[in-house]
């Protein structure tokens, strides 16, 4: 698909991010993993970060499923229908912060972003030392409370979060 068709077809001008599906709009982080992948058809990808950020989807620790202006956003799963409706996923939250890295490394603001990210990854470092499990969680509820129906330690959030941690070394 050329970028051109791409954009036309999955970004949402009105809601300023990328749909998950043409058609469907909701503000969703599945957006973070092709813009991750794929920085280069993503030309509106700079106003999708801020409008995730302006939206309050990211937590503690992880990034809501949905954004929590959603009337179907619900962040407490406790087992049910609403594991992709709001509770924060952690390894998603790597691919978020993979394109922060994309999007401003190079730049002006790079300094300020990097510090920002080193700050906002004390909170992953806290949970490690916290944690029994010794490793950081599939999701978490709303801003980092504990979910019980979450596995203790994920491979996809450890190793995102080893792979934002060696780009921010590169510089």
């Amino acid at each position: 698909m050329k970028p051109e068709n791409f954009n036309k077809n999955f970004f949402n001008p009105n809601g300023k991010f990328y749909n998950d599906c043409v058609g469907i709009t909701e503000c969703r982080p599945n957006q973070f993993i092709g813009m991750q992948s794929c920085h280069e058809i993503f030309r509106n990808s700079r106003q999708a970060i801020i409008t995730a950020l302006e939206s309050g989807m990211l937590g503690k620790l992880g990034f809501a499923t949905l954004a929590p202006n959603d009337m179907s956003y619900d962040p407490w799963y406790e087992g049910g229908d609403n594991y992709h409706q709001g509770p924060e996923w952690v390894w998603i939250c790597g691919s978020f912060l993979m394109c922060l890295i994309n999007e401003f490394r190079g730049t002006d603001d790079w300094g300020v972003v990097k510090f920002l990210i080193c700050q906002y990854l004390g909170n992953h470092l806290e949970h490690l030392y916290s944690s029994d499990w010794g490793g950081l969680p599939e999701l978490t509820n709303k801003d980092g409370s504990f979910c019980a129906r979450s596995c203790g330690t994920q491979a996809w959030s450890n190793s995102l979060f080893i792979e934002v941690l060696c780009e921010l070394r590169k510089g």
